[in-house]
């Protein structure tokens, strides 16, 4: 029953961020006015946004295919190969990125939305599909985080992962900008180059963060990685216990 709820919320989790993709590609047409004060070059791929949406994409497919071959577990001994690279991708990549998205987006948004959204973009641009791309990676990610039995990756690897995966995007934004006089996100293009770096500096001191605050949130939910906590909840999840359950039961056991 359990494994098939898990299935079940990965199938849907990608079949969200697959009909976005597929929106936003196929059905959403640019109007000519608007076309004018953008570029083609690289298409959606100037955008974290649409990164963020393939990221999301790949893993929670991918996540269906640890289901069916692989395994759920946070005992590091009990993990598949395929476990083993989803946790990583996940812990690393997936939820930093997500929570970065959301936040950054809805924080510009609401001081002034003409940096990140235009009011223009609501004659054409579905309010369905951006909150498909800005919000439900919050709650699809928070519940993959807390009821989905997984190990978090090692600091340092994590931490090499989401630098790579920030540092290449922004590399990616500067070559835009030089190339084409064109900033991706009208925030850069209003900023002089002090505040530019500052700006640049900060979002990756907010990406570290909410690294950090997912590690944290793990282990407060499925324990620190210690021989006896991870014995300890492997047993829960597989006697089918939440993890706040067992610990309360655990208490109660020492005062009788």
């Amino acid at each position: 029953m359990q494994n098939s709820v898990i299935f079940i919320f990965h199938f849907a989790a990608a079949i969200n961020f697959a009909y976005g993709i597929y929106y936003d590609l196929v059905e959403l047409k640019l109007p000519d006015d608007y076309s004018k004060v953008s570029i083609d070059f690289a298409g959606r791929w100037k955008y974290l946004t649409f990164w963020n949406m393939v990221l999301q994409l790949v893993y929670f497919s991918f996540s269906l295919l640890n289901d069916v071959f692989g395994s759920n577990s946070v005992y590091k001994k009990d993990r598949t190969a395929i476990q083993k690279l989803r946790d990583y991708v996940f812990g690393s990549l997936v939820f930093p990125l997500g929570m970065f998205v959301a936040t950054t987006f809805w924080t510009l948004w609401a001081i002034n939305r003409e940096l990140v959204f235009p009011v223009a973009l609501d004659a054409f641009f579905p309010g369905w599909l951006n909150h498909i791309m800005h919000t439900s990676i919050v709650p699809l990610d928070f519940f993959e985080l807390i009821f989905i039995p997984k190990t978090f990756p090692k600091r340092s690897l994590a931490m090499s992962g989401l630098s790579v995966l920030m540092l290449g995007y922004l590399a990616w934004v500067f070559i835009i900008a030089f190339k084409t006089d064109f900033w991706v996100y009208p925030v850069l293009a209003v900023l002089h180059w002090g505040y530019r770096l500052l700006f640049i500096a900060g979002l990756m001191v907010l990406a570290s963060f909410m690294y950090f605050s997912g590690e944290k949130l793990h282990y407060v939910v499925w324990g620190e990685p210690t021989p006896k906590t991870v014995k300890s909840f492997q047993k829960t999840v597989k006697e089918g216990k939440s993890p706040k359950a067992a610990k309360e039961g655990k208490i109660k056991r020492k005062q009788n």
